[in-house]
């Protein structure tokens, strides 16, 4: 190890003091159900092989493996940072995941930075009477927002630990429906924003070789009828994270993303308000002949039915896996935060045959 590296590794040590808790989320029982799962399908398979390569399928050599990733799994998550008053800017706070996480952020000590849409909006008022906590405005889509975001946290703080990239909309609609100007929308706000914050705050982040944090959707992974346009700029941020974690690894920047499954209630990003408005926005706007190709405002009506105001009510789980990308000692890559019943749907959506994932696919649209 270089001297360089060594004074490092000391001043992260002088920083942040280590500390040990075992953990038993939700995502350690998905790592730990993907272990079992694999080595008994290595069990089966090795089990066919001939007589001659027997040796592989001693079952005492696959059961010491299989404990030895299992411990693995559980200490991975064990090991944390104390939150010692780093510093953490968070888009997207007016509500939702965002204002959750800063009320968690700041019980523990953290220096919050929150960016808000709407410096007036109730959440942006109430996070203001809180401590350790700095509201400002920040719309993800201005340049002269993010330079001004940046002024604030280098004239405020010595060091910018954590980036959360949580500011996002949502929409519904089949392609025919929807306009491109909500498309242009999408993307400006849930890809070009977070890779204009990226740019900027990336100095910031490298001095202090800290975290980058991105949220996507399940619906990344699999897409459904009605949501096409969100998911595309879903599946975006997820490649982007992706590239970003091999281009800050040498830097000693971790980067991690968030996978919520379904929390429209919990976030009220589609409420039914804003559902019935979207569909009367595109009635309005199809043509004579796309409106009678999809059963008139009828069949319109009945493939929006299933959205707005459903899904989980309680953020926690999200708010606990932003937190644990920011503060693991070793911090994973995706952090699943879904049921199980999602986490299995979708599981079975990428493994299962095709003819079995379109059959849920296409029958089941509201299985999230």
């Amino acid at each position: 190890m270089s001297l360089k590296n060594v004074d490092e590794f000391s001043r992260l040590l002088s920083t942040f003091k280590v500390e040990f808790s075992l953990r038993f989320d939700g995502d350690v029982f998905r790592r730990c159900f993907l272990i079992l799962f694999y080595s008994h399908l290595i069990r089966f398979v090795v089990q066919l092989l001939p007589t001659s390569l027997g040796f592989w399928a001693e079952t005492s050599l696959i059961e010491a493996w299989t404990c030895l990733f299992l411990a693995a799994a559980v200490l991975k998550s064990a090991f944390c940072y104390a939150s010692r008053g780093q510093a953490v800017l968070v888009t997207g706070c007016d509500s939702g995941f965002g204002f959750a996480l800063c009320q968690r952020l700041q019980t523990q000590g953290v220096k919050v930075y929150a960016g808000v849409l709407n410096v007036e909006s109730e959440g942006a008022r109430k996070l203001k009477q809180l401590e350790h906590v700095r509201v400002f405005k920040l719309d993800v889509t201005s340049e002269a927002d993010w330079d001004e975001a940046v002024e604030i946290v280098n004239s405020t703080a010595s060091d910018l630990w954590g980036l959360v990239h949580n500011a996002g909309v949502a929409t519904l609609g089949e392609t025919e429906w929807t306009p491109m100007s909500t498309y242009q929308e999408l993307l400006d706000v849930n890809l070009k924003g977070l890779i204009l914050g990226s740019r900027k705050l990336l100095p910031l982040i490298r001095r202090s070789k800290g975290r980058v944090v991105f949220v996507s959707s399940v619906l990344s992974r699999a897409p459904l009828p009605t949501r096409g346009a969100y998911s595309i700029t879903m599946a975006a941020t997820e490649a982007f994270a992706e590239a970003l974690k091999h281009e800050m690894r040498p830097f000693g920047v971790e980067v991690s993303l968030v996978t919520p499954g379904h929390f429209i209630e919990a976030t009220k990003i589609l409420t039914k308000d804003r559902v019935e408005v979207t569909k009367k926005q595109m009635i309005s706007s199809m043509s004579d002949e796309v409106l009678r190709a999809y059963g008139g405002e009828d069949g319109v009506e009945r493939r929006l039915s299933s959205h707005g105001d459903v899904g989980a009510s309680d953020c926690r789980p999200v708010v606990d896996a932003y937190f644990n990308a920011l503060f693991d000692v070793s911090p994973q890559f995706r952090y699943l935060a879904m049921s199980w019943k999602t986490y299995m749907k979708t599981f079975a959506f990428q493994y299962l045959p095709e003819i079995i994932y379109d059959s849920l696919y296409i029958n089941r649209p509201s299985f999230y």
